[in-house]
């Protein structure tokens, strides 16, 4: 477990550079399920990965692997209660070594301004673009009022880039962060994965390099989780690898109660910083889903379309999801 650490922890100078953090966040696109130390060992592996699966997972879209495939090896994390956490290799590919059906992401239809008024209570207000001062060009967020300033301008130009670019600062604030360059990097993996046009480039990112090692590594981890809540958010809950690695173990019965005590013994046997707090947001998605979610994971589980790639979404009613994470927010 230590060598495993050490090894990725090395691997994240290299990605929390000004040359090289584009290719990692082209990564996390696509793979924004995996936990920071499976993204790590993605990029380590193959800088070009768009999106990784198991090879059961593609046979079941109609893609097989190419004769020359190569396989990318990530850990899967076993956890079990009364046990020390471990980690077993898993062999995932890339898109990019299978073929057969052409599959094609299919943008989900949001209107970004409504879904965030319904996550926060915010409301919007447009201004005239000259009753804003120059850092202010666009518009910004007021925590006190709870508010959201949008120019006039931004109705023609990139509106949608602007109004995801609020909500990123919103949850920086909810979540103490406090670095332009975490800012601008979710921009970038968040404009990707939506498909909108930016002008992200390395050159910006020239102060990473001033960074010490460990806070390149606080940097990569607000990275992956800010842009999981947004994607989450926008498109809705998913379980991530980790989650599902822990269900895996941990589900050996369809009564809820169980399964939470199940979860609890586990973090409480967990050393590891990020697997403990995998675990906690686990439980809060278990306890926020419908009545009926373990009894669904259950079948999942026995139908084998749950514990591969890609990611299983899980089914709830809408506005309960919305105001469990206002709920959250306002706690903090």
């Amino acid at each position: 477990m230590d060598d495993l650490i050490k090894k990725v922890k090395d691997t994240a100078q290299k990605a929390a550079s000004r040359e090289k953090i584009l290719p990692f966040l082209r990564v996390c696109v696509m793979n924004i399920h995996l936990s920071l130390l499976n993204m790590l060992l993605v990029y380590e592996q193959n800088q070009e990965a768009k999106t990784v699966c198991g090879k059961a997972a593609w046979e079941r879209m109609g893609r097989t692997l190419k004769n020359n495939a190569n396989p990318i090896e990530i850990m899967f994390p076993e956890i079990k209660p009364d046990q020390e956490e471990k980690y077993i290799p898993v062999k995932v590919y890339d898109y990019a070594d299978t073929e057969g059906v052409n599959i094609q992401r299919n943008r989900k239809q949001v209107v970004y301004a409504d879904r965030i008024t319904q996550l926060t209570g915010a409301t919007w207000e447009l201004v005239p673009e000259d009753a804003l001062n120059d850092s202010f060009d666009r518009g910004f967020y007021d925590e006190v009022k709870n508010v959201f300033y949008l120019s006039e301008l931004c109705l023609e130009i990139q509106k949608e880039q602007t109004i995801l670019s609020f909500y990123i600062d919103y949850l920086m604030q909810k979540k103490r962060v406090e670095n332009k360059l975490v800012k601008m990097a979710v921009c970038y993996v968040i404009y990707e994965r939506f498909q909108l046009k930016h002008t992200i480039v390395k050159a910006l990112f020239g102060k990473l390099e001033k960074m010490s090692p460990a806070e390149k590594w606080e940097f990569l981890k607000s990275v992956r989780s800010i842009s999981k809540q947004v994607i989450d958010d926008m498109e809705g809950y998913t379980l991530d690898f980790n989650e599902t690695a822990f269900l895996n173990n941990l589900m050996a019965t369809d009564e809820p109660e169980t399964i939470k005590r199940l979860l609890a013994q586990a973090a409480e046997n967990v050393r590891c910083v990020d697997l403990r707090e995998d675990l906690l947001l686990l439980k809060e998605k278990l306890m926020s889903v419908k009545a009926d979610c373990v009894k669904e994971l259950w079948q999942k589980k026995c139908q084998m379309q749950l514990y591969s790639f890609p990611p299983f979404r899980l089914e709830m009613n809408d506005m309960d999801y919305l105001w469990e994470e206002r709920r959250i927010y306002d706690a903090e």
